[in-house]
C-alpha cells in the first residue's frame, strides 16, 4: 500500500511538471492520483484539484459528476487536521465547497437539500462580504420559487435585499428582479410591476442590455 501511495504522488508531480501553469486543465486526473496518495503534505493540493474539476463538471453541467468531487472534497478536508482553516484558500473552505455542492443539488432538482447546504455555506461564512450573503440569499430563493415555494422565496430575496450594500445596484435590481416574478405567481401583480420597474430603471441607468432585456420580458 505504502508503494502504491509513492507511486499515485510521483505521478500528480510528472504531471504538473509536464503541463506547467496549464496543469488545471487535468484536474481530474491530478485529483484521482493525490486522493490516493494519501500525503497530508498534497491534501491542499488535492483540494485544488478536487475543486477545480467540481468546476469545470458545473461549466457543462455534468452535476452528478460536479457533485461527487465536492462530497469527496468535503470529506477529504474533514479528515485533514489543517487548524481554524485560516491558511485555506477561500475557494477551499467548507463554505465555498458547500456553496458549490449546493449549485450541483439545485440542478439536479434536489431542492431541499441544497437549501439546507447553502445555509451551511452561510454558517460556515460569518464574516462573509455582505455581497456575499446576499448572493446566497438570492440562491435560496431561486431554489424556493423553482420548487413552487414562493412566499418562502419572497422572504430570502428581502433578506438579500436587507443586506446588500447600497453601491451594489445592480445586484440589488437582479433581486427585485427575482422577487418581481414571485410576486406575479402570487397575483400581486401591482408590486411585481414595481419591483420589475425598478429593475429597468436601473438597468437604463447602468447600461445593462442583458438585465435590461430579461426586465422588459418580465414586464
Amino acid at each position: 500500500m505504502a508503494r502504491t501511495r509513492l507511486l499515485h504522488a510521483g505521478v500528480a508531480r510528472a504531471v504538473e511538471q509536464l503541463h506547467g501553469e496549464a496543469a488545471t486543465e487535468h484536474a481530474e486526473l491530478l485529483a484521482y492520483h493525490l486522493v490516493r496518495s494519501q500525503t497530508r503534505t498534497l491534501t491542499p493540493k488535492a483540494l485544488r484539484y478536487l475543486t477545480a474539476a467540481a468546476r469545470g463538471a458545473l461549466a457543462r453541467h455534468a452535476d452528478v459528476e460536479a457533485a461527487n468531487y465536492l462530497a469527496l472534497a468535503l470529506s477529504v478536508l474533514e479528515e485533514w487536521d489543517h487548524g481554524d482553516g485560516s491558511d485555506l484558500e477561500p475557494d477551499l473552505t467548507q463554505g465555498a465547497l458547500f456553496g458549490l455542492l449546493a449549485q450541483a443539488r439545485q440542478r439536479q432538482g434536489r431542492y431541499q437539500e441544497a437549501l439546507d447546504l447553502w445555509e451551511r455555506s452561510l454558517e460556515q461564512m460569518p464574516g462573509a462580504p455582505p455581497k456575499t450573503v446576499a448572493s446566497v440569499r438570492r440562491a435560496m430563493g431561486l431554489v424556493c420559487y423553482w420548487s413552487g415555494r414562493y412566499a418562502e422565496a419572497i422572504t430570502f430575496f428581502q433578506k438579500g435585499l436587507d443586506v446588500i450594500p447600497a453601491e451594489d445596484e445592480r445586484g440589488a435590481a437582479v433581486i427585485r428582479l427575482a422577487r418581481g416574478t414571485c410576486l406575479q405567481e402570487l397575483g400581486a401583480s401591482d408590486d411585481a410591476r414595481s419591483d420589475i420597474q425598478s429593475t429597468l430603471e436601473t438597468a437604463e441607468r447602468l447600461g445593462d442590455v442583458s438585465l435590461l432585456a430579461r426586465a422588459h420580458r418580465a414586464l
